[in-house]
């Protein structure tokens, strides 16, 4: 199934998505380079990953 359909089919079974909203394909899918989303995420296969993200400020602003 495609990630839009799987959204599609927890949304008709009731599942309760991310924050309580509806599902949502990117949810499901994510982004590649993160390992966001479901299928992506490593922590799902029993890899915990420390520093995946990291997020920079700029003082300036």
């Amino acid at each position: 199934m495609s990630p839009v359909r799987i959204a599609e089919e927890l949304n008709a079974r009731g599942v309760s998505g991310p924050r309580g909203r509806p599902w949502q394909g990117t949810a499901i899918r994510g982004h590649r380079n993160r390992g966001s989303g479901i299928l992506n995420n490593q922590a799902y296969i029993g890899l915990i990953v420390f520093n995946r993200i990291a997020y920079r400020k700029n003082p300036a602003t």
